[in-house]
């Protein structure tokens, strides 16, 4: 141990004890850093899940609501059956824009995946991001049962929300 001309401290260590100080204050940084980031990614995690609930949610709440004396579920059934979607266009615009402004897709599918209506505030749109591949997220569906001749048969209805500044398309 080689101590400097005043009698001090031995320079050497001094140097070495400063160079793992910041190695250790860095490695701190970065793991709190390295924790910040999990739990965000936890905290969209539950964000997700929580959208999702309330989008299933809403999606039971809108199928359950009466209107004209009926459940909008039946309203969507006897619309198939008579192919007239106009009554049924306007209770689902008025119902999810309450909650989800622009941002959402009401598709109705048969058992065959063949779209019987798609609906949504900017109904212009609604054919081409269905048929493109864009960020969307299926957050709720539900299944109604129908008959088909003789044969049963269910209705898909899937609320799909989007997020239409992802898709290049401005609102």
């Amino acid at each position: 141990m080689l101590r400097n001309k005043n009698g001090g401290a031995p320079t050497d260590e001094a140097v070495a004890l400063f160079i793992v100080m910041i190695f250790l204050v860095v490695g701190f940084i970065w793991i709190k850093i390295s924790n910040v980031s999990k739990e965000n990614t936890v905290l969209n995690e539950l964000s997700r899940q929580k959208e999702a609930i309330d989008a299933q949610s809403n999606l039971y709440s809108f199928l359950s609501q009466r209107s004209s004396g009926y459940e909008v579920s039946d309203i969507i059934i006897h619309s198939y059956y008579n192919n007239d979607y106009a009554a049924l266009e306007s209770l689902i615009r008025n119902f999810f824009n309450q909650y989800y402004s622009n941002d959402w897709i009401i598709i109705i599918e048969d058992q065959n995946s063949n779209t019987i209506l798609s609906e949504n505030p900017n109904n212009f749109l609604v054919r081409a991001m269905i048929s493109m591949s864009t960020t969307r997220e299926e957050a709720a569906t539900a299944y109604l049962p129908v008959k088909i001749g003789d044969e049963p048969s269910l209705l898909n209805v899937r609320l799909l929300l989007v997020q239409l500044s992802d898709t290049g398309v401005k609102k």
